[in-house]
C-alpha cells in the first residue's frame, strides 16, 4: 500500500480525523509510518495523539516557535513516558500542554525557515 493509500484508508477508518490527518501527514510519507508506530506502541489513540499534536503546534504557535513534524512526533512519545511515570491528565494534549510549560521545548527554533 503506497503513502496515499494508507492516508485514505486512515482517513476512512477514522473519519472525524481525516482533516488532522491530511493536515499533518498528506506531504510526509515516512513521519506518517514513524506516527503510527507511535500510536500502536502507545496506551493513546489516533484521535488522542492527534488532539495533542494539534495543541503542541497551538503552544508552539503562541511562543513564535516551530518544529519539524518529525521532531514533534519524537516530543510526544517523549512526553507519553512522561505521564506513564505516574503524572495525572484529563488527555493526552493537555498532558502536553502542561509538559512544554513546564519544560519548554529545546528543538524547536525561533526561525521558520529552520524546521519546515
Amino acid at each position: 500500500m503506497n503513502h496515499d493509500q494508507k492516508l485514505m484508508h486512515l482517513g476512512e477508518a477514522y473519519p472525524d480525523q481525516k482533516r488532522q490527518l491530511f493536515k499533518y501527514f498528506r506531504h510526509q510519507p515516512a513521519v506518517l509510518e514513524m506516527f503510527v508506530s507511535s500510536v500502536d506502541t502507545s496506551e493513546y489513540s489516533l484521535s488522542d495523539w492527534l488532539d495533542a499534536l494539534d495543541s503542541m503546534s497551538e503552544w508552539l504557535t503562541k511562543k513564535s516557535r516551530v518544529m519539524s513534524l518529525n521532531d514533534k512526533i519524537q516530543y510526544l512519545n517523549c512526553a507519553t513516558e512522561i505521564i506513564e511515570q505516574g503524572a495525572h491528565y484529563d488527555t493526552m494534549a493537555s498532558a502536553v500542554h502542561s509538559i512544554l510549560d513546564q519544560y519548554g521545548c529545546e528543538r524547536s527554533s525561533d526561525d521558520p525557515n529552520k524546521n519546515h
